[in-house]
């Protein structure tokens, strides 16, 4: 039976997170949300939880106040993001863990989701404000750069992990695809400098980004990033980015475009 008044956990722009007993949560859908996606969502954290990633075990689509939502294991703990705002681990430590989670995903070789250069392709193709030329010159860099079949997450950024007791979990797997690792690397390394929540500090953000590219160099990974920034940051645009945000990403781009 579902709780009479669930409390609400986290509200984000599809969806909110509600509490559905003492061991899972509801990803309660906003109105309009398609069915589709959801089913999609659903299939791929299954995916990611089938193959030993460390995440939610998610479960089934249910019906509440007549919106859709996928019941998921509820995990305890604090963002890998709350740990760094709070400075409650070395930096160095939280960058190392969430690359190496990073790499954890990759280690997955996949087939049958998404392709993450049809992904970009589609929100490249929908970027506002772009130039013309910066956006013909993101979509060329996708023909150019290698395939792959790993595991991508999409979004893997310090407000999707948390930090349990069996050690970091990752959550929300909408935006997952299969492709080589450097494309997904390049857009975590694109939200660790630009992304703006209100509360981050620039020194911190310097520290945490520092320590996140040694991790990546130490690993060989930042000459195969290289050529997927451009169409990583165009595609970024279409993600709702405030206006401070948005300025910025513009010139990186045409820094890239030259």
């Amino acid at each position: 039976m579902p709780p009479a008044s669930p409390t609400v956990l986290a509200r984000g722009k599809h969806a909110e997170v509600l509490a559905w007993g003492e061991h899972h949560v509801l990803k309660l859908f906003r109105p309009g949300h398609g069915r589709s996606a959801i089913a999609e969502e659903l299939r791929q954290a299954q995916l990611a939880h089938a193959l030993g990633i460390p995440t939610a075990r998610a479960e089934k689509i249910i019906e509440h106040q007549g919106r859709a939502g996928i019941v998921f294991e509820r995990l305890q703990g604090p963002t890998l993001f709350h740990l760094a705002l709070t400075r409650a681990e070395p930096v160095e430590r939280l960058a190392a863990l969430l690359c190496d989670l990073g790499r954890a995903i990759h280690r997955c070789a996949v087939a049958g989701i998404p392709a993450i250069e049809a992904r970009l392709a589609a929100r490249i193709a929908r970027a506002q404000g772009v130039p013309d030329r910066a956006r013909h010159a993101a979509l060329e860099a996708l023909h150019r750069v290698p395939g792959g079949k790993t595991l991508c997450h999409g979004d893997l950024h310090p407000m999707n992990v948390i930090v349990t007791e069996r050690g970091p979990c990752v959550l929300d797997w909408v935006d997952a695809a299969q492709g080589p690792a450097a494309a997904d690397a390049a857009r975590t390394l694109l939200l660790l400098e630009l992304a703006r929540p209100a509360q981050i500090e620039p020194a911190m953000r310097a520290a945490f980004v520092g320590a996140y590219r040694e991790r990546l160099a130490a690993g060989g990974q930042m000459e195969l990033i290289a050529p997927w920034a451009l169409p990583v940051a165009v595609a970024r645009l279409v993600d709702g980015v405030d206006a401070a945000e948005r300025a910025v990403l513009l010139e990186r781009i045409a820094l890239l475009v030259g």
